[in-house]
């Protein structure tokens, strides 16, 4: 991506999403700028084709039907070629608004949503979200196309671990078009040197964080920034936030399943109070900025510590870690550090340090003809021959290592590519190569509810109410009570909760919500054993236990 630094304040969440979906998109969106003069001079047509893929800007634009000048792009050469092989197959530009949860809810249900459009926006950007939305039939349902492309066969390792992304039970859902290795943190290794600061390591802690970006603010630098929503990053390495393990508790005796537990924590007080120490009194954060203003403000050395996708740092944008590195003359390795999120005072390991897929979904009213058509130029796009197209003649157009590998790692098994030399770790070091396999091993068998429980027909309570008290948390900048913050935020979605009837039969309900916390016992027992002992084991024996009954 070539995109630069936005003047605005920040973006929301759905946006910072969007983003997040554009640039998995990887080929997609790292090959879209490279005209390639060697390009054939027309495209070829189908104007009276079997099949017709509507594509409405995501996850690719057909090619133009005559060149344009500097030739086709890279990605628009792969697209033609896939079309030589499918004569029978038009690609059609149209204008859709896919990325609005409730038009592109209109689209679909009034029967003219485009082929292609991103699950997320309709599932609040959820996994149980989407699995709803499924189950709502508001999502093609892909599983012979599966079978068909033999697609599980050809996807990595992390992207099969994550296979409840694109899939519910043995339906699939979504077509895997990005993998991160997680959320995580970029810092300034140059900047840290020159301060005499020691670099941030896979051990430390949001109050180290907090104490070095302190150390590091300056009257021309803030030490830290995080997108608006950052105070979810220190909650959720807690095991706390808007649904995560402590505060979405099961409560089968209820219409609806689930109610929200925001004010038994003092922990969760007190990350919130070092989270508005740092905007409001330290001065050493600011959380109102968007994923591209974090890397722009990174870029520009006005910001030490930058919370992103760790994918970011393969990202090959003039902003980007590469770009920054070649600016100051020096290694990747020697100017960018990355790490997860840190793990809990009690040990927890954040859930946003687990890799994550994010998908392509199709139009449930797409015919079987569609739906392979939809699939095979998915897997050449992504998977096959047209992938190492695009990632060739971008290396031989522009002789740099770092566009063939971003971004990194693939959704594909084979992480090499056809016809050029060089590795991963020739373009991003061997450090960042160590940290996908840390993310990777470590997040291993983490256990997700979407795995454990059948989707239910609504997606119950809003998020307003919380976001309403992140919100506060962030921008109140004098005496706050975040306990009552905090209640109010929870009375509000219990209340909300009481509106809806569970779809899950009571004895269903009980038997998922027992194997999901026995798989959390057998998770946190095996990869940190001090947390189930001092924490985990006695939380669900005196929280949960009771309520399952």
């Amino acid at each position: 991506m070539t995109q630069t630094p936005s003047s605005k304040s920040g973006l929301s969440r759905r946006d910072f999403l969007k983003t997040l979906a554009l640039s998995g998109a990887g080929v997609a969106a790292f090959a879209s700028g490279l005209p390639l003069s060697a390009a054939p001079s027309t495209t070829r047509r189908a104007q009276n084709a079997d099949v017709v893929l509507q594509l409405a800007g995501w996850p690719w634009t057909p090619p133009p039907e005559t060149a344009p000048d500097g030739g086709y792009t890279a990605q628009q050469q792969a697209e033609q070629a896939w079309l030589e092989q499918n004569p029978n197959v038009r690609l059609e530009s149209v204008e859709a608004p896919i990325w609005s949860t409730d038009q592109l809810r209109t689209l679909i249900t009034g029967g003219t949503a485009p082929t292609y459009f991103h699950p997320g926006v309709l599932a609040v950007w959820t996994i149980e979200g989407k699995h709803v939305v499924f189950n709502q039939g508001l999502l093609a349902d892909l599983s012979d196309q599966f079978a068909e492309f033999d697609l599980e066969a050809q996807f990595s390792d992390a992207v099969r671990a994550g296979s409840v992304e694109y899939k519910v039970g043995e339906a699939k859902f979504g077509l895997p078009e990005g993998v991160t290795p997680g959320n995580g943190i970029f810092f300034r290794r140059d900047i840290f040197e020159e301060a005499g600061v020691e670099p941030l390591t896979l051990d430390s802690t949001w109050d180290e964080i907090a104490e070095k970006a302190l150390a590091l603010t300056t009257d021309s630098r803030l030490g830290m920034g995080t997108q608006w929503w950052g105070v979810e990053w220190m909650l959720a390495s807690e095991g706390f936030g808007k649904a995560n393990l402590f505060n979405y508790l099961p409560t089968p005796a209820e219409g609806w399943n689930w109610r929200f537990d925001y004010t038994s924590y003092p922990e969760m007080v007190a990350a919130v109070e070092r989270y508005r120490r740092m905007i409001h009194q330290d001065k050493s954060l600011g959380s109102n900025y968007g994923d591209w203003d974090l890397l722009g403000q990174f870029f520009n050395g006005t910001m030490a510590i930058v919370t992103v996708p760790l994918q970011y740092f393969t990202d090959t944008a003039d902003i980007g870690p590469g770009a920054l590195a070649a600016s100051v003359g020096r290694p990747v390795s020697e100017v960018v550090g990355a790490i997860p999120h840190p793990r809990g005072n009690n040990g927890h390991y954040s859930p946003e340090g687990r890799p994550g897929v994010s998908v392509i979904s199709v139009n449930p009213d797409a015919n079987d003809a569609t739906k392979s058509a939809a699939v095979s130029l998915y897997a050449h796009m992504n998977l096959g021959a047209g992938f190492d197209l695009q990632r060739r003649l971008a290396f031989e157009q522009s002789g740099n290592l770092q566009r063939v590998f971003s971004p990194y790692p693939f959704v594909r098994a084979n992480q090499a590519v056809e016809g050029v030399e060089g590795t991963p770790v020739d373009a991003w070091g061997q450090e960042y190569l160590d940290l996908v396999n840390y993310t990777t091993t470590t997040a291993d068998g983490y256990p997700m509810r979407g795995q454990f429980f059948p989707p239910e027909l609504d997606l119950g309570p809003t998020e307003s109410a919380w976001s309403d008290a992140t919100s506060l948390f962030r921008d109140e900048p004098g005496d706050l009570d975040v306990l009552a913050t905090l209640q109010t935020a929870q009375d509000i979605r219990n209340t909300q909760a009481n509106a809806f009837s569970s779809a899950i039969p009571d004895d269903q309900f009980i038997a998922s919500a027992q194997a999901y916390y026995d798989a959390n016992a057998a998770y946190w027992q095996s990869k940190f054993p001090d947390f189930y002992e001092n924490t985990y084991r006695p939380w669900y024996e005196s929280v949960i236990v009771p309520r399952l009954g």
